[in-house]
């Protein structure tokens, strides 16, 4: 039976039929063959034409279609990062924004509520007969 080892990239015979019954074939003898095709493999040195010979031939168009998306999808990668950015610094001036607007309302209803409370005293005030006085208050001074 024959079957395709990825690793070697190439069908191997896993078990041979005899006359006494199967028969596996030995490990040894495809270590080594292995061990033949790792030092053919290491003697080779990189060539400067193998390099450019990928990206002459069909392997660049046939690639090409993986090179543009990957390449889209790191300009949406880059734009989406530089949106979210932008959008956090936009909240940040509105959180400052909001907190001052907050901060003048407090304040305004603080001063309505004392105009309310300053013109009741002042109501009362006027039945009595007794004037308000807006300024500062007079030292009096005895004469002794």
């Amino acid at each position: 039976m024959r079957i395709f080892n990825k690793i070697k990239g190439r069908y191997v015979d896993i078990e041979k039929e005899t006359e006494e019954g199967l028969e596996y074939p030995s490990m040894a003898v495809e270590e080594n063959a292995d061990a033949e095709s790792s030092e053919e493999k290491q003697q080779k040195p990189i060539n400067l034409k193998t390099i450019k010979a990928y990206f002459k031939g069909p392997w660049l168009l046939k690639q090409l279609p993986w090179i543009l998306m990957i390449m889209i999808y790191c300009l949406i990668l880059v734009w989406n990062r530089y949106a979210v950015e932008s959008l956090t610094k936009e909240k940040i001036e509105l959180t400052k924004d909001m907190e001052h607007i907050r901060e003048k309302r407090i304040q305004m209803q603080k001063d309505y509520q004392e105009s309310i409370k300053i013109s009741r005293i002042a109501s009362v005030l006027d039945t009595i007969g007794v004037q308000f006085i807006s300024g500062p208050p007079y030292e009096i001074e005895s004469e002794q």
